[in-house]
C-alpha cells in the first residue's frame, strides 16, 4: 500500500506522520505532526523529497500540522 511504504520510509524523521491518498486530486497527502516546533526548510525538503521518491511518480503534498498526531486504536 502505498501510504505505508511513504510512511515507513519517512521514519527516520521524529515528528509524527499521517499519510492519505486523495482520489479526487489524486495524489498522497503527508501530514506531518509538528508538535508547535518549526520545521527546518532543509529538513522538510527532505521530507518531501524522499515521499516523492517513495510514491512513486504519484504527486505529493506535505502538510503541517501543530496538532497532535493521531493515536493507534488499541
Amino acid at each position: 500500500m502505498l501510504e505505508f511504504r511513504v510512511l515507513e520510509g519517512l521514519k527516520e524523521f521524529p515528528y509524527g506522520k499521517a499519510a492519505r491518498f486523495d482520489s479526487v486530486s489524486n495524489r498522497l497527502i503527508v501530514t506531518i505532526y509538528s508538535d508547535g516546533a518549526d520545521i527546518p526548510a532543509p529538513e522538510l525538503e527532505s521530507i518531501r523529497a524522499m515521499a516523492e521518491e517513495l510514491a512513486d511518480g504519484v504527486p505529493v503534498t506535505i502538510e503541517i500540522s501543530s496538532e497532535d498526531p493521531p493515536r493507534a486504536a488499541k
